[in-house]
């Protein structure tokens, strides 16, 4: 898809119109420490013809011919009416003859979100930081400061804002304690994984297994517990496959662990698709219900990413208490 209409816009000349112009110049110019010329471009991609498809992803290309200051960003954003302005009449004070920009010098937008908007997961995000740091030495204390476009820039300028690093918690000196004699079960290849897990915490159940910062240090025989717990109200749950929307932590192997000890299959839910891939993955393999966390729901909604469209179908690890008793209860009658 090249770009239908293209112009510039001058902060300088501001009824200049370029619109029959074979380039398009984004540049500032200072003098005595004053911005005297200030000039961006302007283009508009007519992507109709995609409506209705899924698309996973987009890559835009520019084709530079001429850079006059090595290792200066070029800040791409975008404009807000992309189907108002004209391309032989806008200027940097109108969109069209007659119609003048919100702001002088085009509406645009920063502040696309990068999970949201643009379908960036956590390793995209961290892959982001990697590339600020090398392209231009500049980086945010942690993933978490990159939440817009605006961001990203802020940062490529070295003017990010974020929180310092959370301290964290010393890992505990028995997660490196290691078993005198490693257990490993005969026939292990032909075992299911509830079957050798079942079998690795029977031998050594006060093993460490697994670990992280809000939990800390967890044994075989604390993993064993939950996992049994939870694996009744799991089976309860309609269909066969069951979704699990967690982070990367004790909670989410607990999780997945029990479902599978339920009999059925889980599905790790990317949040950062978005809406229609979120929905056609979960609609595709028939999940009913997701397990999750509230906070975790919280804290993934306040930075953005809307969950209203599976909403319905989300069950919090908190809620599965309720449902644990009346498992049990119904045990006992």
């Amino acid at each position: 898809v090249e770009a239908g209409i293209d112009s510039l816009i001058s902060g300088v000349q501001n009824n200049m119109n370029a619109g029959s112009h074979d380039s398009i110049i984004h540049d500032v110019v200072y003098g005595g420490g004053e911005k005297l010329q200030w000039r961006r471009g302007i283009a508009n991609f007519d992507v109709s013809a995609l409506a209705g498809a899924i698309i996973n992803s987009a890559k835009l290309v520019r084709e530079i011919v001429n850079i006059t200051t090595p290792g200066q960003l070029a800040i791409l954003s975008r404009c807000t009416r992309p189907a108002d302005w004209v391309e032989l009449e806008v200027t940097w004070d109108n969109y069209k003859v007659g119609g003048a920009w919100t702001l002088v010098g085009g509406d645009f937008d920063d502040d696309s979100r990068l999970a949201a908007d643009l379908g960036l997961d956590s390793l995209a995000g961290a892959e982001a930081v990697v590339w600020l740091h090398e392209e231009f030495g500049f980086a945010p204390a942690n993933v978490e400061a990159l939440q817009t476009v605006g961001d990203v820039m802020l940062a490529a300028a070295g003017e990010a804002v974020s929180a310092p690093p959370r301290p964290l918690t010393p890992v505990p000196a028995r997660w490196f304690k290691r078993l005198s004699r490693p257990h490993r079960p005969e026939g292990l290849a032909e075992m299911t994984i509830p079957q050798a897990f079942l079998v690795q915490a029977l031998a050594a159940p006060g093993a460490v297994a697994v670990a992280d910062q809000a939990s800390g240090v967890k044994t075989y025989r604390e993993l064993l517990t939950g996992v049994l717990a939870l694996a009744g109200p799991i089976r309860q749950l309609p269909g066969a496959n069951v979704g699990i929307l967690m982070p990367a932590s004790v909670a989410a192997n607990v999780l997945y662990l029990a479902t599978l000890q339920a009999g059925k299959t889980p599905v790790m839910v990317n949040w950062t698709l978005g809406r229609r891939n979120l929905l056609h993955c979960l609609d595709s393999v028939g999940v009913r219900r997701i397990l999750t966390a509230g906070k975790v729901v919280t804290r993934i909604e306040a930075q953005g990413t809307d969950l209203t469209a599976v909403h319905d179908r989300l069950l919090a690890v908190e809620d599965l208490a309720a449902a644990l008793l009346a498992y049990e209860g119904a045990g006992k009658g």
